[in-house]
């Protein structure tokens, strides 16, 4: 049986009094044996851009390492690298549609979470074995 974890780790930080960040951090991971894949998507929005990342490493029986690194600013094209071992071997930019991780949060979320609506400000609040987060706007 594969081992997995998941975490998804909402937060809002006002360090100086002009500027807030929002930031939404996922991670996954899975071990099969000597395989992994570990994937980690950050958003991150403060008061004058969006910024997103992500980076997808697997590890095969040969213990080669395979790492896809993404990145996008205000919802442009991904910018991505592939790496083997380490060693670049392709540099290129998709469409950011390509690579949407809102579905795969969703899911994730909705997997032993159970969503309500209370339609105040369109905040939605999530509750799992009486444990609530409040997540506003993002």
């Amino acid at each position: 049986m594969a081992k997995y974890s998941t975490s998804i780790t909402f937060s809002k930080d006002n360090l100086t009094d002009d500027l807030t960040t929002r930031k939404i951090e996922y991670k996954y991971s899975v071990m099969s044996g000597n395989k992994l894949w570990t994937t980690t998507y950050n958003n991150i929005i403060n008061n004058n851009e969006l910024n997103e990342s992500f980076n997808e490493l697997t590890r095969d029986n040969n213990n080669n390492i395979f790492e896809k690194v993404g990145k996008s600013k205000n919802k442009n094209c991904w910018n991505i690298k592939e790496f083997c071992n380490s060693i670049e071997n392709k540099k290129y930019k998709n469409d950011y549609n390509r690579y949407n991780f809102n579905d795969l949060l969703f899911n994730n979320i909705n997997d032993g979470y159970t969503i309500m609506d209370f339609s105040d400000d369109s905040i939605n609040k999530i509750i799992r074995d009486n444990d609530a987060i409040l997540i506003k706007n993002i």
